[in-house]
């Protein structure tokens, strides 16, 4: 297997990249993989040694994060890159259960992480633009999951090129302000079929 830097990252991730979004429950979808058949898949693929994994909590709302978490329980957890995504609907009674405020992406981490069984995921997307929030809420929001731990990267990769520019010229904003109290995220945006990362840097003077 061939590794790679992931983006504009330091972090090395196997070229191939398994995606999990059949990996669940049937009844979200007639062609996804119940969890005996989906971890046979995962297993084989860290066999050929993919260690990249992408998922997102709305497929078959949460079941393929948990079923990518217990599969990987068994292996070193320094190992794998592990990736997941938020802003599709999650609950329908629950209006806050989708969307990039700061109350869903914070709520909808802390569920993913649970379902994960991980203290921190590597790379934490937003699925789409939400037009209804305030970019700079959203970029406040990632960069303090950042902060916390909880996230190590930030991607985009359902962003337009639009969108994506926009994203940059905020994260260059408050770098030069300084107006960040930890980190600063600068999303760099290729192809739409390319990673689409974000490093996190120290603000400077920061120790």
């Amino acid at each position: 297997m061939e590794y790679t830097t992931l983006g504009s990252t330091g972090m090395r991730a196997s070229r191939l990249c398994l995606g999990c979004m059949s990996f669940g429950d049937p009844d979200w979808h007639d062609w996804v993989l119940e969890e005996d058949k989906g971890k046979e898949i995962i297993d084989r693929a860290i066999v050929l040694g993919i260690n990249f994994f992408d998922t997102a909590n709305m497929y078959s709302r949460g079941e393929s994060e948990r079923i990518l978490g217990k599969a990987l329980e068994g292996y070193d957890s320094d190992w794998p890159v592990v990736a997941t995504k938020a802003y599709m609907e999650m609950n329908e009674d629950n209006s806050n259960a989708s969307g990039l405020s700061r109350k869903a992406i914070e709520q909808e981490l802390a569920n993913s992480l649970g379902r994960l069984g991980m203290e921190t995921v590597d790379l934490y997307q937003i699925h789409r633009w939400d037009y209804d929030t305030p970019i700079e809420e959203t970029m406040r929001a990632l960069d303090d999951a950042v902060c916390r731990g909880q996230v190590r990267y930030l991607g985009a990769p359902r962003c337009g090129p639009t969108s994506s520019p926009r994203l940059s010229i905020r994260a260059i904003d408050w770098d030069s302000t300084g107006s960040l109290p930890c980190r600063t995220t600068t999303i760099s945006s290729t192809g739409r079929r390319n990673a689409r990362c974000c490093r996190s840097v120290k603000r400077k003077g920061s120790a």
